[in-house]
């Protein structure tokens, strides 16, 4: 596609995009005639509205990172289409629209989308486990804006990843633990796993190629609910921070090695 000549910003063809970039012609981006808006006394001042004799101002955080991040969570929804019946798996090749973590928030969307009684609540996360290679601060964030509606989370990283970033593992860390039975390991790891059980008892895995962090490349993914499958999964898991929690301890009161004269 040929990039626009001028100034004028590409009118973008995804379907929340949109509603953004016309929120922002709406919010004062266009350009209007300022004669439409002079004072008829000729002063050249600009009239006021409503009868107001001063600008008023209000300086706020920007929320451009939840918007983006909302976008994702659409995206990654949309593609998912439902959540897999029971014995059903769905199959996703990712094309970097979305992120690992804005998976997670798909699988509570769609879960809130579902039909239910009036004045009942959506199904929520009752336990999250995952494991990934890497993980960065805001995708972090993205699995902790939910707050009440995800449980306990148990999230094991490569420990490359903690080695050689120490000090994004740290940060995210200390995020992940002050939600109460959550914790953050690390270990020899490179396998992606997304586990789900929700509130309602249903049970959810993910596997793939995928990251939890920005997805930059194409990805395969695999959605299912299966009980089997699922527990599988979560041995693993268990087994896997069992062992990471162990060596931990061992290193923490392992006596300084020797130094060599």
């Amino acid at each position: 596609m040929t990039p626009p000549t001028d100034n004028t910003p590409a009118r973008p063809t995804d379907g929340i995009e949109q509603e953004l970039f016309i929120e922002s012609i709406l919010s004062g981006d266009a350009v209007q005639d300022d004669a439409a808006f002079l004072a008829p006394d000729g002063s050249g001042d600009l009239k006021r509205i409503a009868g107001l004799d001063r600008d008023p101002a209000h300086r706020r955080p920007t929320t451009k990172r939840k918007h983006l991040r909302l976008i994702r969570e659409h995206r990654a929804a949309e593609q998912i289409g439902r959540l897999p019946d029971d014995g059903e798996e769905v199959l996703l090749i990712m094309t970097g629209r979305f992120h690992g973590t804005d998976i997670v928030a798909a699988v509570l969307r769609l879960l809130e989308d579902e039909p239910r009684p009036p004045r009942t609540p959506p199904p929520a996360i009752a336990a999250l486990h995952l494991t990934t290679m890497s993980i960065n601060r805001q995708n972090a964030e993205t699995l902790l804006a939910a707050d009440e509606r995800i449980g306990p989370i148990t999230l094991i990283v490569s420990n490359v990843f903690a080695e050689k970033d120490s000090g994004a593992y740290n940060v995210i860390h200390d995020l992940i633990v002050r939600r109460p039975g959550s914790s953050m390991l690390y270990a020899r790891n490179h396998t992606k796993i997304i586990l789900a059980l929700t509130t309602d008892g249903r049970k959810y895995y993910g596997h793939g190629s995928l990251n939890l962090r920005r997805c930059q490349s194409l990805e395969q993914f695999a959605l299912g609910r299966d009980a089997a499958t699922y527990d599988f999964f979560r041995a693993f898991i268990d087994e896997l921070a069992a062992a990471s929690r162990a060596q931990s301890e061992s290193q923490s009161t392992a006596p300084p090695p020797e130094l060599k004269r």
